[in-house]
C-alpha cells in the first residue's frame, strides 16, 4: 500500500464509530437513507462536524480516483484485445509458435484458453489457442468512444402547435426530444 492509499483509506480517530461506518456505507451504497439506517440517525440531535464533512469529501475523492482508474484500466484491456496481431505468436525465423514464455504481454492478453496435447509416440506436444473475441473488443471500444451509433433520423413537416404537443409528450414520458422513441402511440397508425 502506497502512500497515497494509506492517506486516504485510513480511518481518522477523531470521528466516532457511528460516524465512519456512516462515511464507509455512503461510500459504499451512494445512499444517505441507508447511511443513516446502519449507522443509526447520528445527526438527529447535533449536526455533522466539520472533521466529519472533511473526511467523507476526502473518501468521495479517493473512490472517485480508484473508479476513474479501474475504468482505464478496463479500457486499456479492450484495446489490447482489439489491436492483437496473431503474428506475434509465431517466430519469424521458424515460423512455429513460440513459447508462451516468450510471447509479449499484449499479445498473451489475447489468449483466452490453451489446450496443450502431447503425442506419446513422437513426444511431440500440440497445442491449440483460443483467442478473444477481437471483433467483440473493437465494437466495445467503438462503442466507448461513441463511434458507433444507431440512429433514426425521420424528418416530418409539423405545424408549430403539432410540434409543441409531441415535445410535451415526450418530455411527459421521459423520452428524449431528439425523436428517440417520439411518436405518440395514442396517434399511430398502423
Amino acid at each position: 500500500m502506497d502512500d497515497f492509499e494509506k492517506f486516504f483509506t485510513r480511518n481518522p480517530p477523531d470521528l466516532s464509530q457511528a460516524e465512519q461506518i456512516w462515511i464507509e456505507e455512503y461510500i459504499a451504497t451512494g445512499s444517505e437513507e441507508m447511511a443513516a439506517f446502519k449507522a443509526g440517525d447520528i445527526f438527529q440531535e447535533t449536526p455533522p462536524s466539520a472533521r466529519f464533512h472533511y473526511e467523507l469529501k476526502r473518501r468521495k475523492e479517493y473512490y472517485k480516483l480508484e473508479s476513474d482508474k479501474r475504468q482505464r484500466m478496463i479500457f486499456n484491456e479492450i484495446a489490447r484485445l482489439a489491436f492483437f496481431d496473431p503474428a506475434r505468436l509465431y517466430d519469424k525465423r521458424t515460423g512455429k509458435m513460440r513459447d508462451i514464455l516468450s510471447i509479449d504481454d499484449d499479445t498473451r492478453a489475447a489468449i483466452a484458453g490453451l489446450d496443450v496435447e502431447a503425442d506419446e509416440e513422437t513426444g511431440r506436444t500440440k497445442t491449440r489457442i483460443k483467442l478473444a473475441d477481437k471483433l467483440k473488443a473493437l465494437q466495445l471500444l467503438a462503442q466507448n468512444e461513441e463511434l458507433l451509433r444507431e440512429t433514426l433520423t425521420v424528418k416530418l413537416e409539423l405545424s408549430d402547435k403539432e410540434a409543441a404537443r409531441r415535445i410535451a409528450f415526450a418530455m411527459a414520458n421521459g423520452l428524449h426530444a431528439s425523436g428517440d422513441n417520439a411518436e405518440n402511440p395514442s396517434n399511430s397508425k398502423e
